[in-house]
């Protein structure tokens, strides 16, 4: 008998599952490309709960996110191995690039390089099925369920359209503290603000263009970010190195 495929509201996005019978009870899992079994489950309850989020088609399972009727981020995936990698959200304005799908191979199989599991923000359904507004929603609450899913997440924090990082990254960081997680980032170059902006600065008020004076701590970036996050100068390994280095004195 064919296996009935389901759809799950988990991390925040919607996926394909199956469904099977052992003997701690029902279960919904799906299997990744390389036969990686991952199961939905939530610390604390009981099985039927789960049933809320399971649906017969992706639209109703969709619309669920989408009219709020349940909290999308409280099932999580449990991987099934011995030793789970720890698992880094990739934050960035490299989602915006054309060749975003293969700069996410890139940038997860350097994750696996360094012994760690890259979350990208595009593994759930596909959601063009929706119009922009409500493809906008299932991709805020895909993004914050990965991010609660990660472990940490190390951020591309150079300058996105102007002389500050990407708002939506600056955001995905400010929830990962909010929520506990360790925070890394890189940039190209390390100046602080002042010197990197001096060059637009009125010699006379030491005001910036705009009329403002520049924060002036010997930081990089504003000292929300530069103080809780451990920022790197260079490129995404460099990061990784940087962290696989911190990792292994702890």
């Amino acid at each position: 008998m064919e296996e009935i495929e389901y759809y799950i509201v988990v991390n925040g996005g919607v996926s394909k599952c199956k469904r099977s019978v052992t003997e701690e009870g029902v279960q919904f899992y799906k299997e990744s490309p390389k036969g990686k079994k991952y199961v939905a489950y939530e610390d604390d309850i009981h099985h039927p709960f789960i049933h809320n989020f399971i649906f017969k088609n992706k639209e109703d399972a969709q619309k669920s996110i989408i009219n709020n009727t349940i909290s999308p981020t409280v099932l999580k995936w449990k991987e099934d191995q011995t030793k789970p990698s720890l698992k880094i959200y990739l934050a960035g304005f490299h989602v915006f690039h054309p060749d975003s799908l293969i700069i996410r191979t890139r940038m997860i199989n350097l994750c696996e390089k360094y012994g760690y599991r890259g979350l990208y923000p595009s593994d759930n359904e596909p959601i063009d099925n929706l119009q922009k507004e409500e493809q906008a929603t299932m991709i805020f609450y895909s993004n914050e369920g990965l991010i609660r899913e990660c472990d940490i997440i190390v951020a591309n924090l150079n300058p996105f359209r102007g002389n500050e990082p990407d708002s939506g990254t600056v955001f995905e960081c400010g929830l990962g503290y909010g929520l506990g997680k360790k925070l890394y980032g890189y940039i190209d170059n390390g100046q602080s603000m002042k010197e990197r902006l001096i060059v637009d600065v009125d010699k006379k008020t030491g005001l910036y263009k705009d009329g403002m004076f520049i924060e002036d701590f010997n930081l990089p970036l504003n000292l929300m970010l530069a103080i809780p996050m451990t920022i790197v100068v260079g490129s995404l390994e460099d990061c990784l190195k940087k962290l696989a280095e911190d990792n292994s004195m702890c």
